[in-house]
């Protein structure tokens, strides 16, 4: 009897096959224990995602969540969760193809087979198969293998080959195909599948699956099942926009030919020439054809700006040169809007336009009526396009947490393309005082933005025939600003005629009021704002032509590198404390020892060390830091103290993007106990009051020594080498700053000053209570001067003119952080742990509703049985 039948045999309850499995393997004498390990743990992946898929077998405790769970080499609870919390890290440019993709990730068995949006820059080496539909890629970083319980995260492949297949005569969005993919990906290994993607060059969607081992994927029997599938379903058409393509792309989408449609001929002339360039000299020759063959305009602008007007007025300021043209062609609505106008009875009416869309939503004025980046391209010629990137407004009541949500989807989602040729900034032509949105919005957005990106900036003011299309009292405040920004950072923003276009999008409003038989008095107004209007948009496309492209890739680097330095910037603080705390406690030992006679010394030869342990907190705590409010701790053996926020005030506070351990944050107004301005529980001002999300407790080493010569040495030496440690972190905390300065066009603020306030304030506090700290107060005070001075040395001599610091070399000063002999390690610990602390804020801020798997039974049912 064969194995398969041996275990046929036994039974068709799962857990006896796992069993009967696991002990033969167990029993195979020409295995070895390696192996044995191996074989046993391939099955048990295998038998967790059937338990999970079933909800059935014997559950466990997860030692992180306390949930119970079915898995045994992963928790389903916490894969979900960690997948829940990325929700906000990627999107696809589509809220229904995101809703389906988080439902799957929200049902997931197991780490192995997600379902994932993986954006089109990950696939490398693509290969185009004979056929057209299929092509191979290398994923650069290869679906998630499995879950590291340590330290809370899903842990990637690695590198790994993948099939694309392209999905032809999409329709109507069917969820159920996304379910089936799910279940089809714990049942069958054969077709494995890995998320959708989709070609920023062309729009088309992709499948992203498992390579097959048969060298032609169209030979695969069950690929061509699961593709003729898709194929009657119809899965997609609500999902993607149509596009207005050519007659030329029409037929490449379709045909079977090639993949590559006859407007990228540019390519097609590159790969005859192959042989006599590099590959690197073929793509940057590609990316800059590309770059003349499509225009790439990122929009931006704060909440009310008149965003969705302008993106539908310049549409039809392409395609109608006249107003007379406009008003007797048919009118392009991109995006969907209301707005109210007067007519020339001075009757109010309500003018709805373009098919209702959720990711548009304007019964609110004060909130952003665009919901997620989204893309309008247009094809002006057979192989030129437009392309204007929409994104949410700046400054809607949702408040900052949104505004920095906004900025990181924003960042998501331009991922998909390689370069920008235009940034534009839009503006009111009649804001004569800088208010504080302006200055948010203005600052983040350069903050965000790699200084390459300084020549692509432009300026478009709405609404401003007011203003006898000029750009009004807003210039001079606008200007005051850049100059701000130029002394900071060296970066000169040009404010100027190049740089500047005044639209007045109320002609657009008239022509969609005219459409509905709207009649106004005098027209003449809006035909010259139409003309002024006309003239301008071609004028800003033909200076955003002449801009060198802004390759993407930089201001991503940059933020990753940013973000890297923020999270090291608490951790970095609290080193500095800690070290100052040690360099006290030998100085002590020292000083000791000088004082005791010969019979006392065996007792004393020893030193003490502190050692932070960082500990995440179940949930995001709200504590109060009044002197009332906290205790103050002896830490044991030591005559050093610490502070204990020992009155929290809000146990599971759900702020986001809310920086830690600062006090006096206004963003504190928004907790649940301090909305009034006093806690409701300590009753102090919400002022004294912190954000925390992880606690540090303090161990205690020994170092002994069997001599009072050997233990005085090994102070001396230990201190030295804390002072190199000390000197080490604060050159590396200069050249973060040094990366900042020299790479984003802003450096709004420096958290690693903030931090060591506040614990210079933490010290004074205790010093308040009787505690001899002022070593370590005089310590963390120098260390604060030196950085400054060193800093101010930095400006006046120009960052330009020093070495330049790139996303690479944040990197490796990161790891010679952590490999620091005494407090690496440590280190190490506190920035992982911040890191987590960042990401679990979206699981506690959000709710998700879960579909039980009863609804799925007769379907799972049905495939299992096959």
């Amino acid at each position: 009897m064969s194995y398969n039948q041996k275990v046929n045999s036994v039974s068709d309850n799962i857990h006896k096959q796992y069993e009967f499995k696991k002990q033969t393997i167990l029993a195979d004498e020409s295995l070895t224990e390696n192996e044995k390990s191996e074989e046993i743990k391939a099955i048990t992946i295998t038998y967790d995602g059937v338990k999970v898929a079933l909800n059935e077998g014997v559950k466990r405790i997860c030692e992180n969540c306390n949930q119970e769970c079915l898995a045994t080499l992963y928790c389903e609870h916490c894969v979900r969760n960690y997948l829940k919390a990325n929700f906000s890290n990627w999107t696809s440019g589509n809220d229904n193809i995101d809703n389906l993709i988080q439902e799957c990730q929200m049902k997931t068995f197991g780490p192995n087979n997600v379902i994932e949006w993986i954006p089109y820059y990950k696939l490398q080496n693509i290969k185009y198969l004979k056929k057209g539909v299929y092509t191979e890629s290398d994923w650069i970083d290869g679906r998630y293998d499995e879950w590291d319980s340590k330290n809370r995260q899903l842990k990637r492949y690695g590198s790994c080959k993948v099939m694309l297949k392209r999905l032809e005569n999409v329709k109507s969005a069917s969820q159920s195909w996304f379910e089936e993919v799910v279940v089809n990906n714990v049942w069958n290994d054969a077709v494995q599948y890995h998320g959708l993607t989709q070609d920023p060059l062309n729009g088309n969607y992709m499948l992203v699956m498992k390579q097959c081992s048969d060298a032609d994927p169209l030979k695969r029997s069950d690929i061509n099942i699961i593709s003729n599938k898709i194929n009657e379903l119809n899965q997609f058409e609500n999902l993607i926009e149509p596009k207005k393509s050519t007659e030329v792309e029409e037929q490449a989408f379709n045909s079977n030919d090639s993949y590559i449609t006859e407007t990228d001929s540019t390519f097609k002339d590159m790969q005859i020439d192959s042989k006599k360039e590099t590959m690197r000299q073929q793509i940057r020759k590609y990316d800059d054809a590309l770059s003349q063959d499509e225009i790439n305009i990122l929009l931006l602008g704060e909440t009310g700006v008149g965003k969705t007007t302008f993106i539908n007025a310049f549409a039809n300021y392409l395609k109608f040169k006249t107003f007379n043209d406009a008003k007797s062609g048919d009118i392009e609505i991109l995006v969907s809007s209301k707005f109210t106008i007067t007519d020339g009875y001075y009757n109010n009416k309500i003018i709805k336009i373009g098919i209702e869309d959720s990711n548009e939503q304007f019964e609110n004025v004060s909130t952003s009526s665009t919901q997620r980046c989204r893309s309008h391209v247009f094809h002006i010629t057979r192989n030129k396009k437009i392309r204007l990137i929409d994104t949410p407004g700046i400054g809607d009541t949702r408040g900052l947490d949104q505004d920095k949500k906004n900025f990181a989807d924003m960042l998501n989602y331009i991922s998909n393309y390689k370069f920008l040729n235009g940034i534009c900034i839009l503006l009111k032509p009649n804001n004569s005082r800088l208010n504080v949105v302006f200055r948010f919005y203005i600052q983040e957005l350069l903050t965000n933005l790699h200084k390459n990106a300084k020549d692509n900036i432009v300026f478009c003011f709405t609404n401003s025939r007011g203003t006898f299309y000029r750009p009004g009292d807003t210039l001079p405040p606008l200007k005051e600003q850049l100059e701000e920004f130029n002394k900071r950072s060296n970066v000169e923003l040009k404010a100027n005629k190049d740089t500047m276009y005044c639209f007045d999008n109320e002609s657009f409003r008239f022509l969609a009021a005219f459409k509905r038989d709207i009649k106004f008095i005098n027209e003449y107004s809006f035909a010259e704002s139409w003309d002024k209007s006309v003239d301008e948009s071609l004028r800003l496309i033909k200076y955003i032509m002449t801009r060198p492209p802004h390759k993407v890739k930089h201001t991503l680097s940059l933020n990753n590198s940013r973000n890297i330095v923020s999270l090291l910037s608490k951790p970095l603080a609290e080193i500095e404390q800690l070290i100052q705390m040690n360099i006290k406690l030998i100085k002590e030992k020292q000083k000791e020892l000088e004082d005791i006679n010969q019979e006392e010394f065996k007792d004393k030869l020893y030193i003490l060390q502190l050692k932070l342990e960082p500990v995440v907190l179940e949930y995001p705590r709200t504590v109060c830091t009044n002197n009332k409010c906290i205790k103050l701790l002896q830490i044991e053996q030591t005559n050093i103290r610490k502070i204990s926020y020992t009155t929290h005030c809000c146990l599971r506070c759900h702020l986001t993007n809310i920086r830690c351990d600062e006090i006096d944050n206004t963003a504190l107004r928004s907790c649940s106990a301090l909305v009034t301005g006093e806690c409701k529980i300590c009753g102090c001002s919400w002022n004294k009051h912190m954000h925390i999300t992880y606690e540090n407790n303090i161990n205690i080493k020994v170092k002994k020594k069997s001599t009072k010569k050997a233990i005085l040495e090994k102070c001396h030496k230990r201190i030295l080498k804390l002072q190199k440690e000390q000197q080490k972190i604060n050159e590396i905390n200069l050249k973060f700053t040094q990366f900042l300065r020299q790479n984003a066009i802003y450096n709004s603020c420096d958290a690693y000053v903030d931090y060591l306030n506040h614990f210079i304030n933490e010290e004074k506090i205790k010093k308040c209570a009787n505690t001899d700290n002022d070593e370590i107060i005089s310590g963390l005070e120098t260390t604060k001067k030196n950085y400054l001075e060193s800093i101010e040395v930095m400006i006046k001599n120009n960052d330009s003119s020093m070495h330049p610091i790139s996303p690479k070399d944040i990197a490796e000063f990161e790891q010679q952080l952590y490999s620091l002999k005494i407090n690496g390690s440590t280190l190490k610990k506190m920035k992982d742990e911040a890191e987590r602390s960042q990401t679990n804020a979206f699981i506690y801020n959000e709710n998700h509703y879960i579909h039980t798997w009863k609804s799925f039974s007769n379907f799972i049912t049905k495939v299992f049985q096959g």
